[in-house]
């Protein structure tokens, strides 16, 4: 991935030039050009800066052209992760030798230089090295610097290592749950179980006035007193 920022330091401006750095045996320099592609992410030119991620190894592709009049040969590789603030060196990349590329005046060649990346999430200038014999001297040439964000890699729901942990929580949490249950639960549920009820006695049904009727009166005699009863037969019509 890639995105442009406003804020390049005159650091980081000046680190993107291609430079041949003289070492302590001579004030020579060697013309020498060394460009390089950032292979995982093509889309990111040196303008840009490009967004990596730990665990995430990546490979500089060298294009290497020799404009000297002496033979170079290239030796080997290393550089450093720094400060683009400041240009001080966080972190040095591992130095490794090379099977040698031995480029005539003119010639051109390939190299690959991989990285890994296991740093602090930050800013930071990715700042290559390539170490060159000419004759019996050996230089130090500075490549260009990138610009690089590095950051740890969102862990994803699906992520192995995070299904196993969640495994082992839910076993966890399901077993203390059960030990919870037979200390407390159950003797719990127990004591609070509901006792039966006793059975009631069916109440006792009063008289329907259809049973009244059965009688020939219109409503229930059981409470009138005999004597109103009696009286009442013996009554007559005029």
């Amino acid at each position: 991935m890639r995105f442009s920022i406003p804020w390049i330091t005159t650091f980081a401006i000046n680190a993107l030039v291609t430079i041949a750095a003289p070492t302590k045996q001579s004030n020579e320099t060697v013309n020498f050009l060394a460009e390089y592609k950032l292979l995982e992410l093509e889309d990111v030119t040196k303008t840009d800066v490009a967004e990596l991620y730990n665990g995430h190894d990546i490979t500089l592709g060298y294009e290497l052209q020799n404009f000297d009049d002496r033979q170079v040969s290239v030796v080997g590789v290393g550089g450093s992760f720094r400060d683009p603030k400041n240009g001080e060196i966080k972190t040095n990349l591992s130095t490794g030798s090379v099977d040698p590329i031995i480029l005539a005046k003119g010639e051109t060649g390939a190299l690959k230089q991989k990285i890994e990346l296991n740093l602090v999430p930050d800013n930071y200038i990715l700042s290559p090295i390539l170490y060159v014999a000419v004759g019996d001297e050996l230089k130090m040439i500075q490549v260009r610097g990138q610009l690089a964000t590095v950051n740890d890699e969102p862990i994803s729901f699906f992520n192995p290592q995070l299904l196993f942990l969640d495994a082992v929580l839910l076993a966890t949490f399901a077993a203390l749950g059960y030990v919870a249950y037979n200390i407390w639960g159950k003797k719990y549920l127990q004591g609070t179980s509901q006792i039966p009820k006793s059975a009631k006695k069916p109440a006792k049904k009063a008289s329907s006035p259809s049973e009244a009727t059965a009688t020939g009166k219109s409503y229930d005699s059981s409470w009138v007193p005999e004597t109103h009863l009696k009286h009442k037969k013996t009554k007559k019509a005029y």
